[in-house]
């Protein structure tokens, strides 16, 4: 067969396969986008629930500070809707989410996200590797019909049908090495690209992990300051309004409730200055539980006509980590609050006991009570000790009624320690 002709018919072959290629290529692409904007939805929907989750108030009590609050951690715009809601708009620029949180009843509204689509580092590092892959193919191509109309112009200007040349093979071999080189370092390239694609595919993972343990942290902060900071700063306003009111008949007695005072807001200076430097953990260990127990309700109490009956236990005080130590004296610390400043307790109970497989503290009052089955708007006290017992896979149990008291039960498992 004529060598043309052959060069002909692979240069046709060739030429249908890149448009296989083309094909395949185009619909792998459509199918790698779709998967990347179903990761994208499934992730920032994750990331909308974890928030919420997070959120201390209930939705429905949501202001505008707290809707501009979550939708600047996330990156968007967050909206709540009423149930039934109307169908989300279809809009191929942005990622639209739904979130219905969890209630006890029918749920009457929902978060809606609109957050912007932005192009992920392995649809874009696809189309590259495909566009290169195609353009590999087309030069391959156009070297092979180029060969085909140089090889039929020689035969065409040759008298006869002798073998070719010597000098024209040679030229011929070193267009098809060129071509061999090419080639090489087009795939050199293509596997740069991907190395490229898996470096930047896990600075993605890296950075999400960060923003996700940054957004905790600064949940975590705003709980620690509501149970710790702010519940000290109450006691002590709380003895200096008691020793205003007895300045007049008793001021002795107006003059010591005043130096308790003092000694609560430099004891609060103190826990300040140890939040910041990362200490708090460090003054549990050095004073350990029981103690730290005792230096709370005296802080707690100074000022006030209250009876305590406590009766803590050595070994369970000694069975709990130190995480466990310092989940417990902030739960401890909101409870007692709670019974003193809404309660208007005047008897407290408080008991450390150890089973088997676990600890239990137990708080109880004479107080006021309330109605378990209502939240008051804007208290954070009750959704924050739930909080940290599911941190420490603790299981809390509140028990009141309006003129009997509140009684609170935290119980939190023993981690047996692990064996050299």
């Amino acid at each position: 067969m004529n060598p043309f002709t052959r060069l002909l018919g692979l240069t046709i072959v060739m030429l249908s396969v890149i448009l296989i290629v083309a094909v395949a290529a185009q619909s792998w692409l459509r199918n790698e986008a779709r998967h990347a904007r179903a990761d994208a939805e499934r992730g920032m929907a994750m990331r909308l629930a974890q928030a919420v989750s997070l959120h201390t108030k209930p939705l429905a009590s949501w202001d505008e500070l707290d809707f501009q609050i979550i939708s600047d951690v996330l990156g968007g715009d967050v909206a709540r809707l009423p149930i039934p809601a109307p169908p989300a708009p279809k809009d191929g620029r942005q990622i639209i989410v739904d979130y219905v949180p969890p209630a006890a009843s029918a749920p009457t509204h929902l978060l809606r996200g609109h957050f912007p689509l932005t192009a992920s580092g392995s649809v874009l590092v696809n189309h590259r590797i495909a566009f290169q892959l195609l353009g590999v193919f087309l030069v391959a191509i156009f070297a092979l019909v180029t060969w085909a109309i140089v090889l039929w112009l020689r035969q065409r200007n040759t008298a006869t049908a002798a073998s070719i040349p010597f000098t024209t093979m040679r030229a011929e071999m070193l267009g098809l090495e060129q071509l061999a080189k090419t080639t090489v370092a087009q795939n050199a390239e293509l596997n740069e690209e991907r190395t490229v694609r898996q470096r930047t595919e896990e600075d993605l993972r890296f950075n999400q992990q960060l923003l996700s343990q940054s957004f905790e942290e600064k949940i975590r902060l705003g709980r620690d300051l509501h149970d710790g900071l702010i519940q000290s700063l109450y006691a002590a306003g709380l003895t200096v309004e008691t020793a205003r009111r007895t300045l007049g008949t008793a001021p002795d007695k107006a003059d010591k409730q005043l130096e308790q005072a003092l000694g609560a807001i430099n004891g609060t200076i103190r826990e300040v200055r140890q939040f910041i430097g990362g200490l708090t953990e460090d003054s549990l260990r050095r004073s350990g539980l029981k103690q730290s127990i005792h230096a709370l309700l005296d802080e707690l109490r100074a000022g006030r006509d209250v009876s305590i009956d406590l009766r803590l236990d050595e070994e369970a005080a000694a069975a709990l980590t130190l995480e466990q130590d310092r989940e417990l004296i902030q739960i401890l610390r909101e409870a007692v609050s709670n019974a003193l400043r809404h309660g208007q307790a005047t008897a407290l109970t408080v008991r450390l006991l150890k089973s088997e497989q676990s600890v239990a503290i137990l708080v109880q009052d004479n107080g006021r009570g309330f109605d378990t089955t209502t939240l008051r708007e804007g208290g954070h006290g009750l959704r924050n000790m739930q909080a940290r017992a599911a941190t420490l896979g603790a299981d809390i149990r509140v028990e009141s009624h309006l003129g009997a008291g509140t009684r609170l039960v935290l119980t939190l498992p023993i981690f047996e320690p692990p064996t050299a």
